[in-house]
């Protein structure tokens, strides 16, 4: 068949290289038939992956897993619905080479790559977690006001934003928690203020009182907050900010392991609750962006639905601290 179509060099994987023989014995005897060259390369593994379709078969049939296109798997669909680009692993394969050696390459290289490739050309958005969230009330201004700032400060072509500034913010809990009096710190896209008070319940912080500081560097800065305005008329999108774990807690599993399914990993969805920037709402299925101080997302569900669904696009570092809450998938 690849002398028929005019094949000159078939690429293939080295699990075949034994019936090479009978393949050019063919060639030799089929009247008609093309010299073709067979250029054997050798698999590439990933660490914590599962390539083999018979075990993800075993994930889709016991309903661990929302489909073949799960974030998780190494699907085309999967890895895009987890924000992987095309581009990235064109380059990642290409720095292999073309080895005849099977390798198991660190999954993290491959998303470090993408990693690289998308920071520069995705804008920004703030997203604040619900849990335990801290209101920061500012000595002003007394009025609501709407600003254009740019959607990623070091790529103004990909245009502006608007935000609203207001006395009242939320914040984060942890954000709140690290804070102190007379401290000086940076509200992103804004600028620097003063804080005057902190009130808490036990090891919580339940408010914060700042003022404004107009003059203030924020290159001088150690601490940048994110925060989202915390006004009745300015409502906020209810978001699900969602990481995956690795499927399995193994790095790999030999061929010979029968028992393979102990290595499944009984916990590897992450979910947090959250208020985001009502500029997501202009976003479409599967656009990627960032979430700034959490990390890299794609909308995983439409724009209009009341409740938005965001995948973690993974930066080849580890689990994010922003998304701590454990939660094994129910069916």
């Amino acid at each position: 068949m690849d002398s028929i179509e005019g094949i000159t060099h078939a690429l293939r994987s080295n699990e075949y290289h034994s019936s090479e023989d009978q393949y050019y014995w063919f060639l030799e005897n089929v009247p008609g038939l093309n010299k073709v060259h067979i250029k054997d390369f050798g698999r590439v593994n990933f660490t914590y992956a599962l390539l083999s379709k018979r075990k993800l078969t075993y994930f889709v049939q016991n309903n661990m897993v929302d489909s073949w296109a799960d974030p998780r798997f190494p699907t085309i669909q999967g890895v895009r619905r987890r924000g992987l680009r095309v581009e990235a692993l064109r380059k990642f394969i290409l720095s292999l080479g073309d080895s005849r050696r099977t390798v198991c390459m660190d999954i993290h290289e491959l998303w470090a790559k993408n990693k690289q490739l998308i920071d520069p050309i995705i804008p920004r958005y703030f997203a604040v977690r619900k849990e335990n969230i801290v209101s920061l009330e500012l000595d002003g201004p007394e009025a609501a006001q709407p600003v254009d700032v740019f959607k990623h400060r070091k790529n103004i072509d990909l245009g502006t934003k608007q935000i609203t500034r207001c006395k009242r913010v939320f914040i984060e809990q942890v954000d709140a928690n690290s804070l102190a009096v007379n401290e000086e710190v940076t509200l992103m896209d804004w600028g620097n203020i003063i804080i005057t008070e902190i009130h808490k319940n036990g090891d919580l912080a339940i408010s914060v009182n700042a003022k404004l500081h107009p003059t203030g560097n924020v290159k001088l800065t150690k601490k940048r907050l994110t925060w989202l305005p915390n006004d009745p008329s300015l409502p906020l999108v209810d978001i699900v900010l969602i990481e995956y774990d690795t499927l399995i807690t193994e790095k790999s599993i030999s061929k010979e392991e029968k028992d393979w399914t102990q290595y499944i990993n009984p916990h590897y969805k992450f979910e947090t609750l959250a208020y985001a920037d009502p500029n997501v709402r202009s976003l479409k299925r599967l656009d990627q962006f960032q979430f700034e101080r959490i990390g890299y997302f794609v909308l995983d569900s439409e724009p209009s639905d009341p409740i938005l669904h965001f995948v973690q696009t993974p930066d080849g570092h580890t689990k994010n601290k922003f998304l701590s809450k454990k939660v094994k998938e129910r069916h």
